[in-house]
């Protein structure tokens, strides 16, 4: 009962969620299969995404019923989530190695950059509305754009806006990877 959400960057743990009660987390373990629930106390989750390396951490977007939505920061399964900041409303996000910084869109298309050790944020425009895949160094994104029935990667430089070509994945390339990014 539920779906995928995420899994670590060490590929020992998954996160997901009930499909019957979406207010319910799991973190499963891979190797012997047991789940056990995440503590929540009434937040209804947006996306969820493990922080990199062993620990388990998680980033993720949520609120509680009629609120502003916002970024918690929580150890699974039975921390309590912890809010990094407010207002910054985003989809398609992305962590750097490090735990440091998350990429993700924003209002507008715009990219939102935000340092999760002090909850700062700033903004990249976005006219070619590119969706971050991954991190590609720290001062750069793989992300990726539609282009008809195609998906162009570009190399984004986080700190001038400025994104080259990196390659194009034409329809049926890489076993429908066009139709299922971003998965890791």
């Amino acid at each position: 009962d539920g779906r995928a959400i995420d899994l670590s960057s060490d590929g020992g743990w998954a996160i997901t969620q009930s499909a019957s009660e979406p207010q319910k987390l799991f973190l499963v373990s891979v190797k012997d299969h047991k789940a056990a629930l995440i503590r929540n106390p009434g937040l209804d989750y947006r996306w969820v995404r493990f922080f990199p390396g062993q620990c388990q951490d998680i980033l993720f977007a949520g609120g509680f019923p009629n609120q502003k939505e916002r970024l918690y920061r929580q150890h699974v399964p039975g921390g309590s989530p912890a809010p990094l900041s407010g207002g910054v409303r985003m989809r398609g996000v992305v962590l750097d190695d490090k735990g440091e910084f998350a990429v993700g869109v924003a209002r507008e298309a715009k990219l939102a950059i935000i340092d999760l050790r002090d909850g700062s944020s700033r903004f990249l425009d976005n006219p070619a509305h590119l969706v971050p895949v991954a991190f590609a160094g720290s001062d750069q994104i793989l992300a990726r754009r539609e282009d008809g029935d195609s998906v162009v990667l570009e190399l984004l430089n986080l700190r001038n806006g400025k994104a080259r070509f990196y390659r194009k994945l034409a329809a049926g390339d890489g076993f429908g990877a066009a139709k299922t990014f971003p998965i890791f």
